[in-house]
């Protein structure tokens, strides 16, 4: 049995060449440009915004566990104990061991109640020591300023003067307490820097002397961008538009009286 195939067709060929592919004109290149500047205009603040949001908020975690640290301490040693908030000095970082400081962070260290108290102004001051050299620092770009409890009721950042030192203190009760006229050791010499972390001069307390000392204990604080703050230029003269500014960028933080927790 035979078998047919059919044949194929014989389609005419075109006579017209084969189109290349069009090419952007100019104004096309522009457009799409344009979009893509206008999506990235509108996108990184956004970003901005949740990485300073996962800063602040790691920060806060940082201090909670501070200060559940300090309150357990202060309960078990049945001394005043505190968490200080500060910025490292680098004129006291010149120590063979010392690697540099780091300027542009905040950072938290345990304080403790000196049980010797007759070095200081009886009566006038309050003296503490570091529980341990140890110290934490925020992420880069945050930063701490204290709430004062006075008829002010201002607040205390970093940038007043170098290194200016903030506080929460704890009873052996393990309740928040305020207390003023905090100092440290008046010491001289090497010892006065204490080798590497610097146990006081970077807190900048007020040195026990013949003097009463000017540094206050707090009963709550706020984590600020500190890039953003800065680039509103405030003067020293300008407490109330900076507190102003800190209540409205900021997250502020009351430090429950009772329990040592933070209350947001």
């Amino acid at each position: 049995m035979k078998r047919h195939f059919s044949q194929p067709l014989n389609r005419p060929q075109s006579s017209q060449p084969a189109r290349s592919p069009r090419a952007f004109t100019l104004i096309e290149v522009m457009v799409v440009i344009s979009i893509i500047v206008i999506l990235l205009a509108v996108s990184i603040p956004t970003i901005k915004a949740l990485t300073t949001g996962s800063r602040e908020a790691q920060a806060v975690n940082l201090i909670r566990s501070y200060l559940v640290n300090a309150r357990a301490l202060a309960m078990r040693e049945h001394h005043l104990v505190g968490v200080v908030f500060f910025e490292e000095d680098p004129n006291n970082h010149k120590l063979a061991d010392s690697p540099p400081a780091n300027t542009s962070q905040t950072a938290m260290q345990l304080i403790m109640e000196d049980p010797d108290q007759s070095q200081f102004l009886p009566g006038k001051n309050l003296g503490f020591i570091y529980y341990s050299r140890d110290r934490q620092y925020l992420p880069r770009g945050v930063q701490v300023a204290l709430l004062n409890d006075d008829a002010t009721k201002t607040m205390t950042t970093g940038d007043e003067s170098s290194g200016v030192a903030r506080c929460i203190l704890f009873d052996q009760n393990g309740q928040m307490v305020l207390r003023s006229r905090l100092v440290r050791p008046k010491l001289t010499g090497a010892t006065d820097v204490g080798g590497y972390p610097q146990a006081y001069k970077d807190w900048n307390f007020d040195s026990a002397g013949t003097t009463s000392g000017s540094t206050s204990s707090s009963p709550g604080l706020v984590v600020f961008d500190m890039q953003e703050y800065k680039a509103q230029n405030f003067t020293t003269a300008q407490s109330d538009k900076k507190a102003q500014w800190l209540q409205q960028h900021a997250d502020v933080l009351i430090v429950n009286p009772y329990t040592g927790s933070l209350i947001q």
